[in-house]
């Protein structure tokens, strides 16, 4: 238990209150790591494993029957004729070799069926990649800085001397450190 001598009330004052406040802020920061860890990995998190084979042969097999493809990211979202309700997700490691796996898929497809026409769609690259990597790195030295600003000012204010429990601090000066002393001279 710290405590420390206040001058003016005559009494030792209890710490712990100064300590509550960094341990506040200490629980936030640590809750916000963890939101932000959860929320990153939630978003990169596959649902099923799928193999980039198993994806090019149901496309070799002319079983996909609609597929978009996010030309950015490389998400490929794709329904099979066998099930046309569920979507399969996938992300195409490569996607010019993607494009180029599958480059005369669309009219192959649409002479085998032609009553059931292929339904693809591309989204274009966009631009805000940087800005979305750069954003948590950015949050974290914001969080540092706001941090040390905080214990630093909380180190500031305690100026007052720590004092153990049960003891006073001697306030009183001797008589001897008030004496002045002269240098001797000497009889010429």
């Amino acid at each position: 238990m710290l405590c420390r001598y206040d001058r003016q009330k005559g009494k030792l004052m209890n710490q712990n209150n100064k300590f509550k406040g960094v341990f506040i802020y200490l629980a936030v920061i640590v809750l916000l790591v963890i939101g932000m860890v959860t929320m990153l990995q939630m978003s990169a998190t596959p649902g099923e494993h799928t193999t980039y084979s198993k994806v090019i042969s149901e496309f070799d097999n002319y079983n996909v029957s609609g597929y978009t493809l996010d030309l950015g990211s490389g998400e490929l979202q794709y329904t099979l004729k066998s099930d046309n309700t569920k979507k399969y997700k996938y992300s195409v490691p490569n996607v010019s070799l993607f494009l180029q796996d599958t480059q005369g898929y669309r009219k192959a497809y649409n002479e085998k069926n032609p009553d059931s026409q292929l339904v693809e769609d591309f989204y274009p690259v966009s631009d805000n990649s940087f800005l979305l990597s750069f954003l948590p790195y950015l949050l974290m030295v914001a969080l540092m800085i706001g941090f040390t600003f905080v214990i630093m000012r909380q180190a500031g204010t305690s100026r007052a001397m720590t004092v153990m429990p049960g003891s006073r601090p001697s306030t009183r000066i001797s008589p001897a450190a008030l004496v002045v002393k002269r240098p001797l001279s000497l009889p010429r």
